[in-house]
């Protein structure tokens, strides 16, 4: 748990949410999207439910049909099935329910979460989730039934990796969507200010979205700064990750800061922490220098987002 705590920090820093959308807005664009026949390419539909006592099981479809069952299998949708989910969106009323709690991803700590649905599309937002504690949603359950019923034939057929390096490969000959990677990076300095603040840098990467965010001695966390990623950096960031051999890499390595690195797709993740250890050096061993190459291209995508900053 201790080795986590620093990049659970950064990704609340990085993934902080933003206000609300408004019901109306997102109607709109699902009813919009229904008439046209043609999906927001922005839409993300996320659906959690608790499986049994102790399993809570989760699905995410985004507008390209892509979809990744419960963190582990990607499947494809095609048109008709796409525009279902949408409908039972709408049919269901999810623009105008009501949440138990507001469902900003912070509100929710330490609640036991017994079935979510949350949308993105068009630029509007909005998440739904009922506790354990609150009871059930007979019309929240029922749409994530729905949108379930539609993923689950082809989530049987859909395609898992057996290694991370695996699922890499996959992404590089296209057999696997960007939509499977995520990856997380941050970089701090040794000592902090007097309020605390350790200087450095912190990059997520969601497919092919990146948040970048920078931490200055006296100031904190400076703001978010989302981008896409371009073609050349997607290749070379699946030709760095490969490179780095990821499933051989040891959890610790050594650094001059504390650094954490996660890389995680359908399942498959490998978390390193790196700081001054004793008896470890820079350079040295095979993982080593994979690791600081890798940290070199995380640095550069970081730089070019600074960089592009209007």
């Amino acid at each position: 748990m201790a080795r986590r705590t620093l990049l659970l920090c950064a990704l609340a820093l990085l993934l902080c949410g933003g206000p609300a959308s408004a019901a109306g807005t997102l109607r709109d664009v699902l009813a919009s999207a229904l008439d046209s026949r043609q999906v927001p390419p922005d839409l993300l539909v996320h659906a959690g439910w608790k499986a049994d006592s102790v399993t809570y099981r989760t699905l995410d479809v985004w507008g390209d049909g892509v979809g990744i069952w419960d963190g582990t299998v990607q499947l494809r949708l095609p048109d008709e099935a796409l525009l279902a989910v949408v409908r039972s969106l709408l049919h269901a009323g999810f623009p105008e329910m009501e949440a138990e709690t507001a469902g900003d991803g912070r509100k929710e700590q330490g609640l036991r979460i017994r079935s979510r649905v949350r949308v993105r599309a068009g630029g509007a937002e909005k998440d739904v989730f009922r506790t354990v504690r609150g009871g059930p949603s007979p019309e929240l359950d029922r749409l994530v039934g729905e949108i379930r019923g539609l993923c689950e034939g082809p989530a049987a057929s859909g395609v898992t990796a057996s290694s991370l390096g695996d699922a890499i490969a996959k992404m590089r000959r296209g057999v696997l969507s960007p939509h499977a990677l995520r990856v997380t990076f941050q970089q701090l300095s040794e000592t902090a200010d007097e309020r605390g603040v350790r200087a450095g840098w912190m990059l997520r990467i969601e497919g092919r979205d990146l948040l970048v965010r920078s931490v200055r001695p006296g100031e904190g966390a400076g703001p978010v700064e989302p981008r896409r990623l371009t073609d050349r950096e997607w290749r070379a960031l699946l030709t760095g990750l490969r490179k780095a051999s990821l499933d051989a890499m040891p959890p610790v390595l050594f650094s001059e800061r504390y650094e954490d690195l996660s890389v995680g797709a359908l399942g498959r993740e490998k978390q390193v922490q790196a700081r001054r250890f004793a008896g470890s050096t820079a350079g040295g061993s095979p993982s080593q220098k994979g690791y600081e190459k890798l940290r070199r291209a995380l640095r550069e995508l970081y730089d070019a987002s600074i960089a592009s900053r209007p």
